[in-house]
């Protein structure tokens, strides 16, 4: 068991293939439940935009430990990492930096120059004009990020068909194969059938797989006793 997190995982299957992951963690730098809602934990600061806003961004490379996380970092612990090679920290991105890991094939891209520092030198991934690089460092040792589909297969693996994925409150609008979560981050993952939903009932039927992250505003209802599903 790793230190500093105790887990007790129960997982209950549904008739809808409904699987929630739930868990008692303690865990370093524990948001206190009193503070506001934008600074009680690191893991909101993407909480305030919209969808759209939040599938907009496509220009910036969130990686851990040189792993490609995502155009947003919505999928690790903020509480469990530190950024050591970015733009926006002293002294700046150090180059030459290897990202691995992108999307359905693994593919890697080595920054070996400045983006736009030169004319012509850009760098793509998934087709987007990539500029802004982060790396993360892991505080907790080895990290095993999944993909999205990954997830679904792992813990949804009756599902079939087409599926729209949501991470927290957001859907995954574009590219979802960009995007990885860590397995420690995950509390809950939620499964709901289109035809349960009265207005798409009728129509072609696909899923949703929700994955809720281990944020503050995911488990405090419960630590509370205010939550009882």
């Amino acid at each position: 068991m790793k230190k500093n997190i105790i887990a007790i995982i129960i997982a209950t299957v549904s008739t809808c293939n409904t699987l929630e992951l739930y868990a008692q963690v303690k865990f370093q730098g524990e948001p206190d439940i009193h503070e506001s809602p934008l600074e009680k934990d690191k893991n909101h600061r993407f909480e305030g935009s919209t969808d759209i806003s939040f599938n907009s961004i496509l220009d910036a490379c969130y990686t851990l430990d040189g792993e490609y996380v995502g155009p947003h970092p919505i999928g690790i612990d903020q509480y469990a990492v530190e950024i050591t090679n970015a733009f926006n920290v002293t002294p700046g991105l150090r180059i030459p930096f290897t990202v691995y890991g992108i999307g359905i094939e693994c593919d890697s891209l080595c920054i070996d120059m400045m983006p736009h520092q030169e004319e012509g030198k850009k760098y793509f991934i998934g087709g987007h004009d990539v500029w802004f690089f982060v790396n993360y460092k892991s505080l907790k040792g080895k990290v095993e990020l999944m993909t999205l589909d990954e997830i679904r297969q792992k813990y949804c693996s009756g599902v079939e068909g087409p599926v729209v994925f949501m991470i927290n409150k957001f859907f995954i609008m574009r590219q979802p194969e960009l995007y990885k979560v860590d397995k420690d981050f995950i509390y809950k993952v939620e499964v709901v059938c289109s035809k349960d939903i009265d207005v798409l009932k009728d129509l072609g039927r696909f899923t949703i797989i929700r994955v809720f992250t281990r944020t503050h505003h995911n488990w405090h209802h419960r630590t509370l006793g205010t939550w009882n599903s």
